[in-house]
């Protein structure tokens, strides 16, 4: 179901809110629990590839909160929401990320776009930790996640997406051409990147004969020699 309007913004909104009680209760932790704690997963998915059901998976494994690239974009065209969550964090690690910032894009406060916000909200996710982020090119600003690509060939993308969306086979494979189209066109415009350099992935998972269960289960088997 597609959720829009008050709904949307209801669900953002709920989402700082379940955020910033997770940052407290992590703050009473002591330092070297929450260092241990900072997992965090990027998942680049083509369309029909199956990567957002294979994030439901993980985070029925792990717990760890999703954050769909629909939520991190809406935080980050928000300059009130997004506020309210980087500020939620202690001074020295608001400090941090904007020092992270400055330094993976090369910009300064005073020139802050739409790349440098959602850089902020991505480096404000990642400091909590133990997170899964769908899309936005998310892997080329966090080179310390465990950054996972998920494809298919196309004839399988546009069966499944006919299949889940109820449509011909044709109209599907024009959805997934544009979308690869779309999200090339967006990781290149903001990080000057190829989607598809394989440099900026520590796993590229190919579902043609795995299953979303499979392939978060690859991705778990990769967490500990990731983060220790």
């Amino acid at each position: 179901m597609r959720i829009v309007g008050e709904e949307f913004d209801d669900l953002v909104a709920r989402r700082i809110q379940e955020w910033q009680l997770t940052q407290r209760r992590r703050g009473e932790m002591p330092a070297s629990t929450q260092e241990a704690m900072r997992r965090v997963v990027t998942l680049s998915r083509e369309l029909g590839s199956g990567g957002s059901d294979t994030a439901r998976h993980l985070h029925e494994a792990t717990g760890w909160e999703i954050w769909d690239r629909r939520i991190v974009e809406e935080i980050a065209r928000s300059a009130q929401v997004r506020m309210r969550m980087v500020e939620s964090v202690d001074e020295r690690a608001y400090s941090e990320i904007v020092a992270m910032v400055d330094e993976l894009l090369g910009e300064r406060m005073e020139q802050a776009g739409y790349r440098r916000h959602l850089a902020e909200v991505v480096l404000t996710i990642a400091r909590l930790g133990d997170a899964i982020i769908i899309g936005r090119g998310t892997n080329w600003l966090l080179p310390d996640a465990l950054n996972v690509r998920i494809i298919a060939p196309m004839k399988q993308r546009v069966e499944r997406v006919a299949l889940r969306e109820g449509i011909s086979e044709s109209e599907a494979e024009r959805l997934c051409r544009r979308s690869d189209r779309e999200r090339a066109e967006f990781v290149r415009a903001l990080f000057d990147k190829a989607i598809d350099d394989l440099t900026g992935y520590d796993l590229v998972i190919n579902t043609q004969h795995l299953d979303p269960a499979a392939a978060a289960a690859v991705i778990l088997t990769a967490v500990p020699e990731r983060f220790g």
